[in-house]
């Protein structure tokens, strides 16, 4: 039993009167609140355990109650919830008033005058919370006679069991610092490293504030393009291995990249661990394969032995699936155990080398998500925890992106019923096992039976909504939060208090508790429902599901239920068709989600009585249970909302889960267990394009601590090239489908002369066109193959394989794969970072591009939605303890204003509609992505070109009297923002190059309107 639950055993004895362990646990939490001081009502008390506390109290914590609110974020996780803080305090307060200590007077917690023996419970609870271990070893059973599969008695087998001891991660390790000196010999390094390292250029590290630099806390290290941030690293990693002992981990953007870093330090001397995830390494390997030349390439390649991990105990057992047992063995006695084999087993070979590694490579994705399972770590921990604990540095390479990477892990966009890789797929699958059971009772029935009620509720949707035009037309791709919809349709409607069965109610008061139904992550139970919501359900669905008029019916039976309740449209409603079909959506979407989270929650059950272990829907599964209480809560709630897209006469819904602030464990990773006086590792960012002043998305919120120099990059030389359609230029951002494709066919034609031309000449190398998706550029390319042009395009990994195409994995490749083509056709987001695709010589292979659509954030994109409400959380917390006086009105006003944020950047759309905080961070986004995309023209410092074809880079060129300015034009925005930071010396660095383009290209600009406006007059 664990130290945790044998406390908890303890005092449950001292504690008999309590029948639930959710009241002692209740009453605990109440007691941390009464002794920090905090005054607030008992039902905002949830609020306390949160990380946002001691960012808005002022109250002055001390140490022992900073470590009883760790604790408590541990141990009880989810009394950081309303929802469940205010379920267990209500089961408390209907407890018998002698016994508990603590009571609710006008709402908030005050001390239980009828309970006689607080003091002496308040000591005890003090023990208690500081007896709690801040990690507890909790070792699985390693010997056993027999050993066999959860659930597979055909793999029942005898084993000899090793006698070794398997050795084990310890709890922590202190903390070694690694100083970095201005004069410090990085040549000596390099020649000492040797091969390719000793020819390597110098590297020159600006330290901007003093002569040294200690890897302590959170350190910021920016470069330009080919400014050795690699070399940095590389050689950074040798000295403080080799030569000061240091533990270091290294986080990389992909798993290739970690494969090449480890590649590197081996050439060196250095036996670096890459920990990849088995779905991870399966997948890689795969890509792998199918990119080697021949069986020489594959016998000769390190990375195989790395990629491929061979389990002795599946080959013994005859299995043939594809899961690994590692978590499914049992011994007689059904205890989890340890495999007998698994101090010689290849697949859990990399993960035993973990004990003595000294570097660790591992990407953001595998820290979100993964964890050591015992025996190797006994401490339960996630990969992030366990970096904390055991690494001295650790060098985030990309930083920017790794922050994004971050974030995007703790914001989820699931497809729920398209027809690959979607929630309602998955649970299909388990649907069908269940259906070949010969006896289905319980849990198996009703999910059975929830499915099959959930995929015709699905038709009903679909058939319904096909032909609301107008739903379509205003909820196409958009975000919908199901309470935001709730507030529309009431504004949208009129209604007074109405007599129902005698009992005075009204529609509002209906419709509350209506949507209630979808409160929690797994909704309100049957039993909790008031007879006015379960009359109402069997009211509106009292049909056959799959009936022929099922759709006519829930309009005949919501129409009924306005009348009932005196409902009419509100005075200022204009599009009345529009009002009634927002209210058709919302009782359509509110069984949805519960539905949705029904079989969910059923899932992981069923799935363990099917398979004999657990799995969950991972839209659900969210942050892993080992890092709830290191991670940042989401900063208005958690969301859980939809989204809605028609094609093809289908509808297709997405999920998205809002659940934490990602870019804080980049940022407060250094203090991520501070309360428990454990220093953490040195986080060394590095990047060049993490400073980025007012960007939501790139911007690391460090200033820099050095400057990286290196050669000059190469000249950029931009155009502004408009292309004329009539008397109109050609406009591709902002359009809709249909135009956007004709306007992309009239770009290829009017610039097909400017491409052969550009073709023609030497210093302008090979072309990349730049596009806004994979579908666009598969169209653009065929149009320039009608013209003749050797053009290839790039399609996402695992599409079908097409004539003239190449998958992104594949980019770098290009030059071979496609026999040295002219052109590549490439959405920015695939190519703004971490592709060099060079030529024989080592120069970028492409030195030309041609923007045919202005980048954009895309509307109803929420991840990036939500990062724009990160970036300024500090900028909110200030505002509203200007504002408010008292902890429980500042908390409530943080999340009131961080919502209203949300609502207003999920509503921004044209970049004229854009105010200008919006607009500086929007050109940010635009810019960075730019930048990017052009260094990849840059390498060895290569010259560019660059030409920018959509006229929506600048929207005041048509329009005659109108002035060229930020809130007109997206490169005058862009002049006017490098403009307002090249006084700082780190700025100037990174962005002066692309700052002159820019102006350079502004001015011809300029040049182009004058002229037109000269023409009108």
């Amino acid at each position: 039993m664990s130290r945790y639950r044998e406390l908890y055993k303890e005092l449950k004895e001292v504690l008999p009167f309590y029948k639930r362990t959710s009241q002692i646990a209740i009453e605990v939490c109440l007691y941390v609140i009464h002794s920090i001081g905090e005054d607030i009502e008992a039902k905002e008390g949830w609020s306390v355990f949160n990380k946002y506390y001691l960012r808005l109290s002022e109250k002055r914590v001390t140490a022992e109650h900073q470590r009883w609110l760790y604790m408590v974020r541990k141990y009880w996780h989810s009394y950081g919830s309303r929802f469940y803080w205010n379920r267990d305090l209500d089961d408390y307060m209907t407890h018998m008033e002698r016994e508990r200590i603590f009571t609710i007077e006008e709402g908030h917690i005050r001390i239980n005058p009828s309970c006689q023996v607080s003091v002496e419970r308040f000591l005890l609870f003090r023990n208690f919370l500081n007896s709690l271990p801040d990690e507890e070893e909790i070792k699985k059973e390693v010997y056993c006679e027999k050993i066999f599969y959860r659930n597979q008695e055909a793999f029942e087998l005898n084993v000899e069991s090793s006698s070794d001891e398997l050795a084990t991660l310890p709890a922590y390790r202190e903390k070694k610092i690694y100083t970095i000196r201005q004069d410090k010999d990085w040549n000596m390094i390099l020649a000492e490293m040797g091969g390719i390292f000793s020819h390597r250029p110098s590297i020159q590290l600006e330290i901007l504030d003093g002569d040294e630099l200690k890897l302590d806390g959170l350190r910021h290290v920016v470069g330009t393009l080919g400014s050795g941030k690699s070399t940095l690293k590389q050689a950074l990693i040798y000295d403080a291995v080799k030569n000061e002992h240091l533990k270091i981990a290294v986080v990389e953007n992909s798993i290739s990249k970690l494969l090449e870093l480890w590649m590197l330090l081996k050439q060196c001397g250095i036996q670096a661990i890459p920990f990849i995830s088995t779905s991870s390494e399966e997948i890689y390997l795969r890509e792998y394969l199918a990119a080697c030349r021949g069986i020489r390439e594959i016998k000769n390649s390190d990375e195989i032995a790395i990629l491929s991990g061979n389990c002795i105990l599946k080959a013994v057992a005859g299995d043939e699936t594809e899961k690994y047992p590692c978590n499914r063995l049992l011994n007689e006695q059904s205890v989890p155990v340890v495999c007998s084999f698994f101090g010689a087993c290849g697949h859990q070979f990399r993960i035993r080398e973990l004990i003595d590694a000294d570097i660790i490579l591992i990407t953001p994705q595998a820290i979100a998500r993964s964890k050591v399972e015992k025996p190797i770590d006994n401490y339960n921990r996630s990969m992030y925890e366990l970096l904390y604990d055991l690494m001295d540095l650790i060098i985030v390479d990309e930083a920017d992106d790794i922050q994004q990477d971050f974030e995007r892990s703790l914001m989820v966009t699931e497809h729920i019923n398209r027809e690959q890789e979607s929630i309602l797929v998955e649970i299909e699958k388990l649907y069908k096992k269940v259906e070949g059971c010969s006896v289905i009772k319980n849990d198996l029935y009703n999910f059975k039976q929830d499915f099959e009620r959930m995929k015709s509720h699905l038709t009903l949707m679909e058939r319904i909504f096909i032909k609301y035009h107008d739903i379509i037309e205003h909820y196409n791709n958009k975000n919908i939060l199901i309470n935001v919809l709730r507030d529309k349709v009431l504004k949208g409607f009129s209604y007074e208090k109405v007599l129902i069965d005698g009992k005075e109610t009204s529609f509002e008061k209906l419709l509350l508790e209506y949507v209630k139904l979808t409160e929690g992550m797994y909704g309100i139970t049957e039993e909790q429902l008031s007879n006015e919501i379960k009359t109402m359900l069997d009211f509106l669905f009292d049909f056959h599901w799959t009936g022929s008029y099922a759709e006519k019916k829930i309009e005949e039976n919501s129409l009924a239920l306005l009348k009932r309740y005196g409902v009419t449209y509100a005075s200022d409603i204009k599009n009345k068709e529009l009002q009634f079909q927002r209210y058709i959506l919302l009782m359509l979407l509110v069984p949805f989600d519960v539905m949705l989270k029904r079989l969910v929650r059923l899932y992981s059950s069923v799935y363990f009585e099917m398979e004999g272990y657990s799995k969950s829907v991972r839209m659900f599964a969210g942050i892993r249970e080992q890092m709830r209480h290191l991670v940042t809560e989401p900063c208005f709630g958690m969301l859980l909302g939809y989204k809605l897209e028609f094609k093809d006469h289908l509808l297709y819904i997405d999920a998205l889960r809002y659940v934490g602030v990602g870019r804080e464990m980049l940022l407060n990773w250094s203090g991520a267990k501070e309360e428990l006086g454990k220093k953490g590792p040195g986080i060394l960012c590095l990047s060049g394009t993490s400073l980025a002043p007012k960007s939501a998305h790139y911007h690391i919120a460090k200033k820099p601590d050095a400057i990286l120099y290196g050669k000059p990059e190469g000249k950029i030389y931009m155009k502004f090239k408009p292309l004329a359609d009539g008397k109109s230029y050609i406009r591709i951002s902002g359009t809709n489908e249909r135009q956007r494709k004709e306007n992309l066919k009239k770009m290829i034609d009017k610039l097909a002369d400017t491409l052969r031309a550009c073709l023609s000449k030497s210093q302008y190398r090979k072309i990349m066109i730049i596009c806004g998706s994979y579908q666009e550029a598969e169209a653009v390319c065929a149009k320039l193959r009608y013209h003749n042009f050797n053009a290839y395009f790039v399609n996402e990994d695992g599409a079908e394989k097409k004539n003239y195409m190449v998958y992104r994995k594949d980019i770098e490749r290009f030059p071979v794969l496609s026999n040295y083509a002219d052109i590549l056709v490439v959405p920015l987001i695939v190519i703004s970072r971490g592709f060099n695709i060079l030529d024989e010589d080592g120069n970028s292979y492409f030195g030309t591009e041609f923007y045919l659509a202005r980048p954009y954030m895309v509307p109803g994109n929420y991840a990036n939605e939500i990062q724009m409400i990160h970036y300024q959380l500090d900028k909110i917390i200030d505002a509203v303890k200007k504002e408010n006086k008292d902890y429980q009105n500042r908390m409530l006003a943080f999340r009131k204003a961080c919502f209203a944020k949300f609502i207003h950047v999920t509503n921004i759309t044209y970049w004229k509609s854009l105010n200008e905080e919006d607009r500086e961070i929007m050109t940010w986004f635009i810019l960075i992505q730019m930048k990017q995309a052009i260094g990849r023209l840059q390498r060895n410092g290569n010259e560019s070109f660059v030409f920018l074809c959509d006229s929506a880079f600048c929207d005041g060129l048509q329009k005659q009297g109108t002035e060229l300015s930020p809130s007109t034009s997206t490169i005058h925005s862009m002049e006017f923002l490098l403009e307002s930071i090249m006084e700082d010396k780190a700025t100037k660095i990174l962005y002066q190059n692309f700052y002159e383009a820019i102006c350079e290209m502004n001015r011809e600009a300029e040049r182009i309107y004058c002229n037109l406006q000269e023409e009108d007059e």
